[in-house]
C-alpha cells in the first residue's frame, strides 16, 4: 500500500462530519443561470479547473476553445468559439464522446479527441505552444483509435490517454503515452475507455464477469489486470477523485443504474464505503463525479426518469434533474440544485472552482440546442484560507489563517531557475508575497548590520522599495509580513504596528508595547497580536487599538529580551504566531511559561464587542520546553506543534488532549507545514539543527504518526509550503555534495529537483509560491531571493 491510504481515525470523520450539516442544512434556494449563446448548440463540453477554460465541438466536427471568468464561471465568448483549435472531428454520436482534458505532471493542458480521417476514427491530440499558440491532429498510428481519456493534472507520469480500439470486429481498451506510439499497450475489457488514477501509473476500466460489469484496476506497465468492485448488479463508468477525509484514492460510480456507489483504496484494496439512491422521483442516475470544497467530498449527478438515448445508453432519455450529495453514510446530505422546471433533459454535470466557491455545469437540452447552464452549489465560499481577506504569518499567493504552509492550488513537479535577486544580505525570516505579485522580506546587510524592509516586484524581480528599522521600527530583520487583499503589509516591531501600502507608504503606525513576529486577521478583518512581553492586542485595519490585555499579570520582562535569537524561552511570552479557527472564532497561541515550558492557549473572540475570552475548550495544554508557533489542520479538529525536546504533537481541538507524540529526533523553533490530508513536513531545516539530516514526510494515523517517507541523501534547508495533492516544495542540500536545489516530493517519493544554478547560498530560509507556480527561495549570501518556474 502507498503511503498516502490510510484513512482517517474514526475521530477525526466524526469531527469532519460534525461539520457538514452547518453548511449543508441552511436554506438553500437555487441559482441556476444560462452561460451560453441560445443561438449556439454547445454539446459535452470539458471545464478546465487549471485554465480557466472550456472545450467542445461544434455540430460541424470543429473544435473550440473559450475562456471562463474564474470570478464568475461566465464563458468568454458566450457563444463558445473563443479560439479554433483543430477541424474534421468525428462526430460525437458514433464516438461516445467529446474532447477530453490532458494534462502532463506540470499541470499543463491539453486536448485528446477523436478526428474523422477519411472515414477512418483517428486518435488526436491539440497543444498550446510557449507563445500561446493551440495546435491539434491525428497522432501517429492513431487509426482505428477513439473516444480518449486523459492523465490527471499534475500527474506522476508523462501524459497519457486511455481509449477504444478497433480490433477487427472487437472494440479493446489500449493506452500509451501521447508523445510516443512505441509505448502502446491493450487489455480485452469493456469498451468503454477507462479514467486515470492520480499518478498516471495506474488505471480503472470496466470488464464483463459472468456477465456483469465491473470495475478493474489495470497496471499501465505491466498491463495486469484487478478485479475490484463484486456487485451482483452492473457497475458503470468509474470516476477518480482523491478524497481528503481517507486521504486516499477514491472513485464514484453507477451501481445497477439506480445507485451511486463510492469506493476508497485502503490498505491496497478497494472498499464500497457507501451506495445510495437519490431521494427523488427519478429512480435512475447518470454522470456521477466526486469533487472536493473546503475538504470535504460531494458526488454531483443526474437523477433521470429514463436512461437511454441513442448511442448514449447511461445519460438521460428525457426528464432529469442535477444533484449533489455528501458521501458520509452517516451524515446523509442530498441537495437538488437545478432551476427546477419541469419537463427539461439535463444531462453531463461538471463541477469547477471559481475563485471564491464551487458551482456545476451541466447541458439542457430542450431538443434542439444545447444549453449549457451553471448552477450554485450552496456550500458557501471556498475557504482554503477561510478569511476573506489575504495574508498570513508568511504569505503565499493566499493566506494561511491556520499556519499550515497549504496553498490551495497544485504544484508542479519540475521546475527551472528563471531569476534572481542579486545582494549580500542576511536572512531570517519568510518572504511575503501581496495578490499584485510583489514579494517583500526583511534582511540585515552584513557589512554595515543595517535592518532593511523590502519589496520586489515579483515579475522582473525589480526593487520597489526599501523601509528602514527606523521607519517601522527595530527588529525589522525578524518580521514577518501579513498582507490583505489589496496587498497592504502588515507588520509589529518592537515599537510600532503598521501598515504598508504595495507602493511602500506607511498607511498609519500605532505604538506598540512589544515585539510580534506577526500580526494575524481574525476572521472579521481585525488584527489580533501577542508580543513577547505578554500583551494581547486587537487593532482594526485602521489602526484603531480595540482591545489591549495583558495575559501575564506581574510577571516581569528584561528590557532587552534574548530569547528569540539565543533560543532561551523564559525570558519571552509568546514567540510565535497565532493561528485561527473562524469557524469557532477562535485563537491559538503558544504561550511560554517563566519555567520555559509552553503551553498551548485558545482563547475565543467576540466579535461584537471586540474582546477575548477563555474558551472553555483546550485553556491550556501543556508542552515541555519552548514549542513552536501552533498549526491547524484543515477540519480544524487538530492541532500541531513540536515541542522543546524533539517531538511533533498532535492534540484534539475539542478536548485538549494529545491524540499523539511522535519523536522526531531533533527539536526546531520552526513550525511544521501540515497538508490538507494530514501528511506533515516537521519544521526546521539543516543548517540549524545538525540532526536534522533528512528530508522527512510524517502521515497523521489518527490516534498514532508514522514516517511516511524519508531521504538522506537531502537535507532541508528552507521552510516548505505544500498542495491539496500532499506535495511539498523546499530548498535543499545534497548532504554529499553541498550542492543546493530546490526539491519537490511527495510521500512516494521525489518528484523533482531543480538546480539552483549561479551562486552559493550560506543559507536558504522560507520561500514563497505563486498560484502560477512560480517560487521565490528566500536566501542569504550574495543571492537574497532565487526565482523558479515551473519547467515548460
Amino acid at each position: 500500500m502507498s503511503a498516502n491510504t490510510t484513512p482517517l481515525s474514526v475521530g477525526a470523520l466524526l469531527c469532519a462530519t460534525l461539520l457538514l450539516p452547518f453548511a449543508a442544512n441552511a436554506q438553500f434556494v437555487p441559482n441556476d443561470i444560462i452561460v451560453s449563446d441560445p443561438d449556439v448548440d454547445v454539446r459535452d463540453p470539458e471545464f478546465d479547473d487549471n485554465g480557466n477554460q472550456m472545450v467542445w465541438q461544434d455540430v460541424a466536427g470543429n473544435l473550440w476553445l473559450a475562456d471562463i471568468d474564474p470570478a464568475t464561471g461566465d464563458l468568454t465568448p458566450m457563444n463558445g468559439r473563443g479560439t479554433l483549435v483543430d477541424v474534421g472531428l468525428a462526430d460525437i454520436g458514433p464516438v461516445g464522446n467529446g474532447p477530453e482534458w490532458v494534462y502532463d505532471s506540470n499541470g499543463k493542458a491539453a486536448i485528446c479527441y477523436t478526428k474523422d480521417v477519411g472515414g477512418v476514427l483517428t486518435l488526436a491530440v491539440a497543444e498550446e505552444d510557449e507563445f500561446g499558440v493551440w495546435s491539434g491532429g491525428a497522432l501517429p498510428n492513431g487509426s482505428d483509435r477513439y473516444r480518449p481519456e486523459g492523465t490527471r493534472a499534475f500527474t506522476d507520469s508523462p501524459p497519457r490517454v486511455i481509449y477504444n480500439r478497433i480490433e477487427g470486429e472487437d472494440v479493446v481498451v489500449s493506452w500509451r503515452d501521447t508523445a510516443d506510439e512505441t509505448t502502446e499497450k491493450t487489455i480485452n475489457a469493456a469498451g468503454q475507455g477507462g479514467r486515470w488514477l492520480p499518478s498516471g501509473q495506474r488505471f480503472l476500466a470496466t470488464l464483463n464477469v459472468d456477465g456483469v460489469t465491473q470495475v478493474i484496476e489495470v497496471d499501465q506497465d505491466t498491463g495486469d489486470v484487478e478485479q475490484i468492485t463484486f456487485e451482483p448488479q452492473p457497475v458503470f463508468n468509474p470516476s477518480i477523485w482523491w478524497s481528503p477525509e481517507y486521504g486516499a484514492a477514491g472513485f464514484s460510480a453507477m451501481v445497477g443504474l439506480k445507485r451511486v456507489g463510492i469506493w476508497v483504496e485502503m490498505d491496497g484494496a478497494w472498499v464500497n464505503t457507501y451506495t445510495f439512491n437519490l431521494p427523488t422521483a427519478f429512480e435512475f442516475v447518470s454522470s456521477p463525479e466526486v469533487f472536493v470544497h473546503n475538504g470535504r467530498s460531494y458526488v454531483v449527478v443526474v437523477a433521470a426518469e429514463e436512461l437511454g438515448i441513442g448511442p448514449f445508453p447511461f445519460q438521460p432519455a428525457n426528464n432529469s434533474e442535477i444533484w449533489i450529495a455528501g458521501i458520509d453514510p452517516d451524515n446523509p446530505f442530498f441537495r437538488r440544485i437545478d432551476e427546477g422546471t419541469p419537463n427539461v433533459r439535463r444531462t453531463e454535470p461538471e463541477f469547477f472552482h471559481t475563485d471564491t466557491t464551487v458551482k456545476v455545469y451541466y447541458t439542457e437540452d430542450p431538443g434542439t440546442k444545447a444549453l449549457v447552464r451553471l448552477a450554485d452549489t450552496g456550500l458557501g465560499l471556498s475557504n482554503d484560507y477561510d478569511v476573506s481577506m489575504l495574508g498570513g504569518p508568511w504569505a503565499v499567493m493566499h493566506r494561511d489563517n491556520r499556519n499550515s504552509g497549504s496553498v490551495p492550488f497544485q504544484l508542479p513537479a519540475l521546475y527551472t531557475v528563471n531569476g534572481a535577486v542579486v545582494e549580500n544580505t542576511a536572512q531570517t525570516m519568510r518572504p511575503t508575497l501581496g495578490p499584485e505579485g510583489n514579494l517583500t522580506f526583511p534582511f540585515i546587510t552584513p557589512n554595515d548590520g543595517n535592518r532593511q524592509l523590502c519589496s520586489i516586484d515579483g515579475d522582473t524581480l525589480t526593487e520597489n522599495y526599501r523601509l528602514t528599522d527606523k521607519q517601522v521600527g527595530t527588529s525589522t530583520a525578524a518580521l514577518n509580513g501579513l498582507v490583505n487583499g489589496d496587498g497592504d503589509i502588515f507588520t509589529v516591531s518592537g515599537e510600532y504596528v503598521s501598515r504598508i501600502t504595495p507602493e511602500g507608504q506607511i498607511v498609519w503606525r500605532l505604538a506598540n508595547p512589544g515585539f510580534a513576529r506577526s500580526p494575524q486577521f481574525l476572521p472579521d478583518g481585525n488584527l489580533i497580536i501577542y508580543t513577547w512581553n505578554g500583551w494581547e492586542r486587537i487593532v482594526s485595519r485602521d489602526g484603531e487599538l480595540l482591545w489591549d490585555h495583558r495575559l501575564t499579570g506581574n510577571r516581569s520582562f528584561p528590557s532587552e529580551p534574548i530569547c528569540l535569537s539565543s533560543g532561551q524561552p523564559s525570558d519571552c511570552a509568546f514567540v510565535g504566531v497565532p493561528a485561527v479557527d473562524p469557524t469557532q472564532n477562535r485563537v491559538y497561541s503558544s504561550y511560554t511559561t517563566p519555567s520555559g515550558n509552553t503551553r498551548i492557549l485558545a482563547r475565543t473572540y467576540d466579535p461584537d464587542t471586540n474582546t477575548m475570552g477563555f474558551t472553555t475548550r483546550l485553556r491550556a495544554s501543556f508542552l515541555p520546553g519552548l514549542a513552536t508557533t501552533p498549526v491547524l489542520s484543515a477540519d480544524y479538529a487538530t492541532l500541531y506543534a513540536q515541542d522543546g525536546v524533539g517531538n511533533l504533537v498532535a492534540i484534539d481541538t475539542s478536548t485538549g488532549m494529545r491524540r499523539w507524540t511522535f519523536a522526531l529526533g531533533f527539536f526546531s523553533k520552526r513550525p511544521p507545514v501540515v497538508s490538507d490530508n494530514g501528511f506533515i513536513m516537521p519544521g526546521g531545516m539543516n543548517s540549524e539543527i545538525p540532526a536534522y539530516n533528512f528530508v522527512g514526510i510524517v502521515q497523521d494515523n489518527g490516534t498514532s504518526a508514522s514516517w511516511a517517507y524519508q531521504d538522506f541523501l537531502f537535507t532541508p534547508q528552507s521552510s516548505a509550503a505544500v498542495d491539496p495533492n500532499n506535495r511539498f516544495v523546499l530548498g535543499v542540500f545534497n548532504s554529499q555534495t553541498g550542492d543546493p536545489f530546490l526539491m519537490t516530493v511527495d510521500p512516494t517519493g521525489i518528484a523533482g529537483l531543480a538546480a539552483y544554478g549561479q551562486g552559493m547560498p550560506t543559507s536558504m530560509n522560507g520561500l514563497a509560491v505563486r498560484s502560477d507556480g512560480r517560487v521565490f527561495l528566500h536566501a542569504s549570501g550574495g543571492i537574497s531571493v532565487k526565482a523558479f518556474d515551473p519547467t515548460p
